[in-house]
């Protein structure tokens, strides 16, 4: 499809691969620099329909299980949303088109082929990286699929009102630190937990202990001491 000039038709398979090569690059350069926790977030509207596509088709669900109002689309606006999602998998069930990175190129977009391409990178230097909403979560999701130790690097923030989010967290077995019902992407839910996990640092790195205040520590007492 052309746009004034300009060709808006899916990524080709080296399309795709380019973009999540750009991701590994950057989340590389970033930890080369000295970056030891990184955030994966993106900013733009009409994204959450390419993720809801991706969500099902990852996990064989439906459109209706996975598409939300986004950016706060009306009833008439999300059932339009729906039957695009729904017209997105039919075509790639037409296909028949199991790879990630086929499935990606066939329906995702360059800003969710680069943000995958994030996270692998990341597990690649070894640093832990916090998810966003439901965009940067279906793209973990893609980073899984391709290099399962990605899991072992990623962060939950907060759980997206998107329906899809439920979804891909279960999927990825994480749980989201944050509940505030946020529905906006842009790394907002990210940026939120590392105070959290400064907190948590701390306690872990300079907490007192019984020994250093000079308490005794605890004692079992009674018959039933053992059972309790």
């Amino acid at each position: 499809t052309y746009v004034n000039g300009v060709d808006y038709s899916e990524m080709t398979a080296e399309e795709a691969e380019r973009a999540v090569r750009t991701g590994i690059d950057i989340a590389e350069k970033l930890t080369d620099r000295g970056y030891r926790i990184l955030a994966g977030g993106e900013m733009g509207i009409g994204n959450t329909t390419p993720s809801a596509v991706l969500t099902a088709a990852f996990l064989n669900l439906s459109a209706d299980e996975v598409t939300g109002r986004g950016a706060g689309l009306n009833d008439t606006g999300l059932q339009i949303k729906r039957a695009v999602v729904n017209a997105a998998l039919e075509r790639i069930r037409a296909k028949k088109l199991t790879d990630t990175m086929e499935i990606m190129a066939e329906c995702g977009g360059y800003e969710l082929a680069e943000l995958t391409g994030f996270y692998l990178g990341a597990s690649r230097k070894h640093i832990p990286v916090v998810l966003d909403g439901v965009i940067s979560a279906v793209c973990a999701l893609a980073a899984v699929k391709i290099d399962p130790r990605v899991r072992d690097v990623l962060i939950a923030s907060h759980m997206s009102t998107e329906p899809g989010m439920e979804h891909v967290m279960k999927a990825l077995n994480l749980h989201p630190v944050i509940y505030a019902g946020m529905h906006q992407g842009e790394g907002s839910g990210a940026v939120m937990l590392f105070p959290l996990l400064d907190m948590a640092r701390e306690i872990y790195c300079r907490m007192g202990t019984f020994d250093a205040f000079g308490i005794a520590a605890y004692e079992k007492y009674g018959k039933n001491s053992e059972e309790q």
